[in-house]
């Protein structure tokens, strides 16, 4: 792009990406996603992110995935990986999973508050 193009159009030299609300429903899953993603324009792997997902039924989604392992062993990684998600879910009062997931442009990473190393 041109110079004189981005300091107009991005004078800070970042871009931000709101994402309002983004959701996936189906019988077996029912998952929420909103948040904001930041880039620099100088600096290709400079991104900050913050987003908070919600899931509903989230044990429901862990056992299709654990049934669905035994005939597509790679979806284990998957089970394994939702497992651990679990864990640092919080329960809102209406029982939906909650994750605020932020990660910083240095590359740190909270969610629900505590750090992810």
């Amino acid at each position: 792009m041109d110079d004189k193009l981005q300091q107009a159009m991005f004078p800070d030299g970042t871009m931000t990406i709101n994402f309002p609300k983004i959701s996936a429903v189906s019988g077996l899953y029912d998952i929420e996603a909103s948040g904001s993603m930041r880039g620099w324009l100088n600096e290709k792997d400079r991104v900050s992110m913050k987003m908070t997902v919600f899931a509903r039924d989230l044990d429901k989604t862990i056992a299709a995935v654990q049934d669905a392992a035994k005939t597509e062993p790679d979806l284990s990684q998957l089970s394994f990986g939702l497992m651990m998600a679990k864990g640092f879910a919080k329960t809102d009062p209406d029982g939906r999973a909650r994750w605020d997931v932020s990660i910083a442009d240095d590359e740190s990473v909270t969610i629900n508050g505590q750090a992810i190393k």
